[in-house]
């Protein structure tokens, strides 16, 4: 791991780290520690949660997730629309490109869930957390969003 160390290091001090997303100059802690995560992925030092992608979800539009409450009841969310977000810039000799997308869920109008991560259970793409932000109700239940940022 020390030549990654060196690699982040190298970058705090050049003017390429201006280029990394995050950081400009000499990155404050917040910016080096998403540059040594970058830079650790890269090397394949450390392994990330592999999500389904974007299309991947999309294939599932109309399909439901289950959520385990407290008292053991499964709740269904259905998932009801993907949307992508343009890419980011060309990646750099040291930044990942970044794939951005929101999944869209329907609930049930109560309980509300509130703002955090559940482990969703998907017939296909298998048992994920998943965080959730509610963004209001429609005619049908209530809405939530989860949003995606992929390297």
């Amino acid at each position: 791991m020390s030549g990654v160390g060196n690699i982040r290091r190298s970058l705090e001090f050049s003017p390429t780290a201006a280029k990394v997303p995050g950081c400009s100059g000499r990155p404050g802690r917040i910016g080096a520690m998403k540059l040594r995560r970058r830079m650790l992925l890269l090397a394949g030092k450390i392994n990330r949660m592999d999500y389904p992608t974007c299309q991947q979800f999309a294939a599932h539009v109309g399909s439901s997730f289950s959520v385990q409450t407290t008292e053991g009841v499964p709740m269904r969310f259905e998932l009801t629309a993907v949307t992508p977000y343009p890419a980011g810039p060309e990646p750099t000799d040291v930044s990942i490109r970044i794939a951005s997308f929101s999944i869209f869920l329907r609930g049930p109008s109560q309980p509300l869930y509130p703002q955090n991560s559940y482990d969703m259970e998907h017939a296909v793409l298998g048992s994920l957390p998943i965080f959730i932000v509610p963004i209001g109700p429609d005619k049908l239940g209530m809405r939530y969003e989860a949003v995606f940022n992929q390297a």
